[in-house]
């Protein structure tokens, strides 16, 4: 990659934001040497992510600001052009969409089509393209591709491709149907109450076998059509059941009494339950001293107000039994300029965390909208964090 857009100095500033950018654990890492030949080929899930997540990041933070050069105009360009195809992507991949929602992503591909026609004159165009031009009839046909894409049977193939075969016509489809049909079995029978507590003792082995990779965009668009339980668990994180699952019965202390007083939701309990993590629409939250990327979270009262980034400090479980979040709110950096106010299609916004004990909230859980990731970097010699939205509905009126 270096040489072709970038230039070296630019690929390592891309290397250190992948290196230091925060995510929730569900989201499947990109290499952090990309564009080194020791990477490998990607997966459908780590192009998504690099290009809705740490390209749009790296090349506004470092190309935004133009000069009347040659190369930093067409630096710029070709930022539009990206930006236009990360809104497209954003648009396309919304859990909701709309009349006006399809209409504003064929108005972002066809600009994007248009834009890397004029900036790459020999680039040859795909089929891909003729056919992400017509993605907006789809959508107006047949709603979100969440209901008719084919991610989770490229995840079964994926799963089929792990089982060990010979690769011999005739015993190879064999061995993978008898395999398949085998784990499938043996994960109902370890799910019914009569399963021997032999098998149920190796429960976790099995599971780290046959089950999914979960640190996946397109799992966990599935799990979100899923019946919303409480036992998904996203990640293994190599603890102890009983760390996971850790509530202490105690006194609340003073800053959380405080952010309660301030709450119109409840008064405070005189104890009750600090947990460490909390489940919500099969999605894993935790407080921040236990997993930074999954206590990020966007919030909001209604799903159609503006999305405020917030850390999760604890999580308070009643006697009642209630759950409640106590956070602490981001604001806006005070920055003279915010690039990312030019392209509001990628989602991110440039935060400072507030850390005064006042400024604690507390929230009810059908208050948190998703997660969001979090980078520290430099600008204007302040120390702040770019945030980038990972919620899985893009609202096209914001």
């Amino acid at each position: 990659m270096a040489g072709q857009v970038f230039t070296q100095s630019e690929m390592e500033e891309l290397w250190l934001d992948i290196e230091h950018m925060v995510t929730p654990s569900w989201v499947t890492p990109v290499p952090t040497k990309l564009g080194t030949s020791g990477h490998g080929k990607l997966k459908v899930d780590q192009w998504r992510v690099l290009g809705t997540a740490y390209l749009p990041m790296t090349l506004t933070r470092l190309w935004a600001k133009t000069d009347e050069t040659a190369l930093s105009q067409r630096r710029q360009q070709i930022l539009e052009a990206t930006h236009s195809l990360v809104t497209a992507v954003n648009i396309a991949s919304s859990r909701t969409t709309s009349c006006l929602a399809a209409n504003m992503y064929q108005n972002n591909i066809l600009t994007y089509i248009v834009q890397v026609k004029e900036l790459f004159p020999d680039y040859r165009f795909r089929p891909n393209h003729h056919m992400a031009i017509h993605l907006h009839e789809y959508l107006h046909f047949y709603g979100p591709v969440h209901s008719w894409w084919t991610f989770p049977f490229e995840r079964v193939i994926d799963m089929l491709q792990r089982i060990t075969t010979n690769y011999i016509t005739g015993q190879y489809e064999k061995t993978i149907a008898f395999s398949f049909n085998r784990a499938a079995r043996l994960r109902a029978l370890l799910s019914k109450d009569t399963c021997p507590p032999e098998l149920q003792n190796c429960r976790d082995m099995f599971e780290r076998l046959v089950k999914p990779d979960a640190r996946s965009v397109s799992m966990m668009d599935m799990f979100g059509f899923l019946p919303q339980t409480d036992d998904f668990d996203d990640e293994d994180d190599g603890e102890d059941e009983s760390y996971r699952t850790l509530e202490r019965q105690c006194q609340l202390p003073d800053e959380i009494r405080e952010a309660f007083k301030d709450s119109d939701i409840a008064e405070a309990p005189d104890t009750a339950s600090l947990l460490d993590q909390l489940i919500i629409n099969g999605i894993k939250y935790t407080v921040f001293s236990r997993n930074a990327g999954n206590s990020h979270i966007l919030i909001s009262n209604a799903a159609t107000d503006p999305l405020i980034p917030a850390q999760i400090e604890h999580i308070i479980q009643t006697k009642d039994p209630s759950c409640y979040l106590v956070v602490r709110c981001h604001l806006p950096a005070d920055v003279s300029y915010n690039p990312f106010q030019d392209f509001p299609g990628c989602r991110a916004q440039m935060l400072v965390l507030n850390e005064h004990d006042e400024c604690l909230i507390v929230i009810q859980p059908e208050h948190v909208r998703s997660h969001f990731a979090s980078c520290p970097v430099k600008w204007e010699d302040k120390n702040i964090n770019i945030a980038i939205s990972m919620a899985k509905e893009y609202n096209v009126a914001k």
